[in-house]
C-alpha cells in the first residue's frame, strides 16, 4: 500500500474504500488505524475531503501508544493537513512542527513524509507573508529531495524561491532563479516543468517593456507546459494567465487581441484584472463610455476583493505565533494577538477609505470634464446647424454665428491642450502642421477635407517647388499625395498609418511604394529621403 500510494494513489484509494466494511467487520484497533491512516494519505494526495479531526484523532492517539517513529510523524502529518483544509493555519502548522520534532532519525526515517511536511510548512508559511520562514523551510525541502535522489523535487524546491523574492520585490532575483530552474529541469528531459516556470519571469519583463524577450518565452509556455488543449485553451486554474497576456498585447499596441484576452479571464475571482486590463483598452481608446463602465465595475470588483481578502487575513492573522511551541504557549499570548488583529483591521480599513475616496475624486474629476466637453460640441453642433441655415438670407446672422464659431473652437483647443485623453475630436485653429501633431499625439485620424486642404495651401506657401513637384504630370491619387506631404513635414511610418486611419503598416508601405514609382521611376531610394531634397 505505501508503493502504490506513490505511484497510483487512485487505485489505493478505490482499495481501501472497498475493503472498510472488512476492516470493520474484524475489530481489530491496530488494522483500522492503519486503514484509516492510508486512506487519509490517498484522499489528501487525491485533493479529496479529509476524515474530520474528531475521526482522525483516534489515529494520532493509537500511534503515540503503539506506532513507530514513522507512524508517529506520517499521522501528525495528516492531521496537520486536516487543519490545513479546515483553514485553521495555527494548528495546522502545530501538528506539522510536532511531526517533524516525532521523526526517527535513523535511516529507516520517512523521507517522503518528511519532504511532504516542510512543502507544506513552505505553503503555509507563504501564504501568511512569511519570506524568511518560508526559505528556510524551503532549504530543507531541498535537502531531503538531495538525500531521496529526487531530480524533480529539487528543482522544483529552488523554483519555489521565486514567490519568496517575487513578495520581497527581487526582481532580479526571480528572474536569475528563473534561469537556473529553466535550464537544470531541460537537462534532464523534464520539458513541461521547464515551461511552467516561466510565468512570474514573463509576467517581469512585460512589466519592464521587453516585449520581444517576453514574446518568446510565452511562445514555450504555451507550446511546451501541457497546460493547453488542442483549442489554445489554458486549465482552468490558469486563467491570470489571459491577463499577462493582455498586458502584453496591450503594451505591442495590439488592442483588439488585448480586450479579447482580458475578456476572456471571465467573472470570479480574477474579474477584478479582467476589468482593470479593459479599462486601460479602452483609455487607449478615448472611448469615454467604456471608461465609465468598466471604471465603475473595477472599482466595484476592487472592493469585492478587498473585503474577501481582509476576511482571509483576519482568518489567518493566529498565524502570527510561535508554532514551535505547544498550545499552552499560543493561549497565552491570544489577548496579544486580538489586539494586533484590532490594530491591523482598523489600519486596513483606513487604507481603503482613502482608497475608495480618491478613486471616486478621479472618477468625478473625469466625468466633469467630460460632460463639459460633450457641452461644448453639442453647443459648435448647434451653432453650426443654425449657420448653414441662415448663410442664404441673413448676412449679419452668418457673421455672428462665425464668431460664436470661433470662440467655441478656442475653448475646445484649449480643452484638447489640457485634457487631450478625454478628447474625441478637434478642430483647426492653429497652424495646420500643429494641429496634425496635436491630432496625433491623441492618436486620431485625420478626416475632414478642410484639415487636409489646410496642410495643402501650408506646403502650397512654405514648400512651393515641393508642391508643384507632387502636382504637376504625375498621376498621384489623393492618398499618394498625402502620404508625400506626411513624409515631406517629417512624421515618421507609424505616425502616418495613425493620421491616415490605416489598419496595419503594410498599407503605408504599399502607398510608398506606388508613390516612389510614379514620381521616381527605377529609384530603390527610400521615399522619404528623395523628398527630402525637394
Amino acid at each position: 500500500m505505501d508503493s502504490l500510494l506513490e505511484s497510483n494513489p487512485d487505485s489505493a484509494y478505490a482499495l481501501l474504500t472497498n475493503i472498510q466494511e472488512i476492516v470493520d467487520s474484524l475489530d481489530d484497533t491496530g488494522l483500522s488505524a492503519r486503514q484509516l491512516m492510508y486512506k487519509a494519505s490517498a484522499q489528501n494526495k487525491l485533493y479529496l475531503k479529509m476524515p474530520s479531526d474528531t475521526i482522525f484523532q483516534s489515529v494520532v492517539d493509537y500511534y503515540a501508544k503503539y506506532g513507530t517513529a514513522n507512524d508517529r510523524m506520517k499521522s501528525l502529518y495528516l492531521m496537520g493537513c486536516i487543519y490545513r483544509d479546515k483553514g485553521e493555519a495555527p494548528l495546522s502548522m502545530k501538528y506539522y512542527q510536532e511531526a517533524l520534532d516525532m521523526g526517527d532519525t535513523s535511516d529507516e526515517t520517512d523521507l517522503l513524509t518528511l519532504l511532504s511536511i516542510y512543502g507544506q510548512m513552505a505553503d503555509l508559511s507563504n501564504q501568511q507573508n512569511l519570506p524568511d520562514e518560508e526559505i528556510h523551510h524551503l532549504n530543507q525541502y531541498i535537502q531531503i529531495a538531495e538525500k531521496l535522489g529526487n531530480k524533480y523535487e529539487i528543482i522544483h524546491g529552488k523554483e519555489l524561491k521565486i514567490r519568496v523574492h517575487y513578495l520581497k520585490d527581487e526582481m532580479e532575483d526571480v528572474i536569475r532563479i528563473t534561469k537556473e530552474c529553466h535550464q537544470q529541469y531541460l537537462e534532464n528531459g523534464m520539458t513541461q516543468a521547464a515551461a511552467k516556470s516561466l510565468p512570474t519571469a514573463i509576467q517581469i519583463f512585460i512589466n519592464n517593456g521587453y516585449y520581444s524577450k517576453a514574446h518568446e518565452l510565452m511562445e514555450e509556455f504555451e507550446n511546451n507546459s501541457g497546460l493547453f488543449n488542442n483549442k489554445g485553451e489554458i486549465v482552468h486554474w490558469g486563467k491570470q494567465y489571459y491577463y499577462t497576456k493582455g498586458l502584453y498585447f496591450l503594451g505591442v499596441e495590439k488592442l483588439d487581441s488585448a480586450e479579447f484576452y482580458f475578456r476572456k479571464i471571465g467573472q470570479g475571482e480574477l474579474s477584478q484584472e479582467s476589468y482593470r486590463g479593459l479599462l486601460n483598452v479602452y483609455e487607449r481608446l478615448n472611448a469615454p463610455d467604456s471608461i465609465h463602465k468598466y471604471l465603475a465595475l473595477y472599482e466595484k470588483a476592487m472592493v469585492d476583493k478587498y473585503k474577501k481578502t481582509n476576511g482571509i487575513y483576519t482568518s489567518h492573522i493566529s498565524s502570527l505565533y510561535n508554532y514551535k511551541r505547544n498550545e499552552k504557549i499560543a493561549e497565552r499570548r491570544k489577548d496579544e494577538l486580538s489586539r494586533s488583529r484590532n490594530i491591523i483591521i482598523i489600519l486596513l480599513s483606513f487604507v481603503f477609505m482613502i482608497s475608495v475616496s480618491f478613486l471616486w475624486y478621479k472618477r468625478y474629476q473625469r466625468k466633469r470634464r467630460i460632460e463639459e466637453h460633450n457641452k461644448l460640441i453639442i453647443l459648435l453642433d448647434k451653432s453650426n446647424k443654425e449657420l448653414t441655415l441662415a448663410k442664404s438670407k441673413f448676412s449679419e446672422f452668418e457673421k455672428d454665428k462665425s464668431n460664436e464659431i470661433n470662440e467655441y473652437e478656442r475653448r475646445l483647443l484649449e480643452m484638447e491642450e489640457k485634457y487631450g485623453k478625454w478628447i474625441n475630436e478637434g478642430n483647426i485653429s492653429m497652424t495646420a502642421l500643429e494641429h496634425f501633431k496635436i491630432m496625433l499625439k491623441h492618436y486620431k485620424t485625420i478626416n475632414t477635407l478642410g484639415e487636409w486642404e489646410a496642410l495643402t495651401n501650408e506646403i502650397k506657401k512654405d514648400m512651393p517647388a515641393f508642391h508643384s513637384f507632387i502636382t504637376a504630370q504625375h498621376s498621384l491619387t489623393d492618398m499618394e499625395k498625402k502620404i508625400c506631404i506626411l513624409f515631406r513635414v517629417g512624421f515618421r511610418n507609424k505616425e502616418i498609418m495613425i493620421l491616415l486611419g490605416e489598419n496595419t503598416m503594410q498599407s503605408v508601405t504599399n502607398l510608398k511604394s506606388k508613390a516612389r514609382k510614379k514620381l521616381f521611376p527605377g529609384s530603390n531610394e527610400r521615399l522619404e529621403v528623395l523628398l527630402s531634397n525637394i
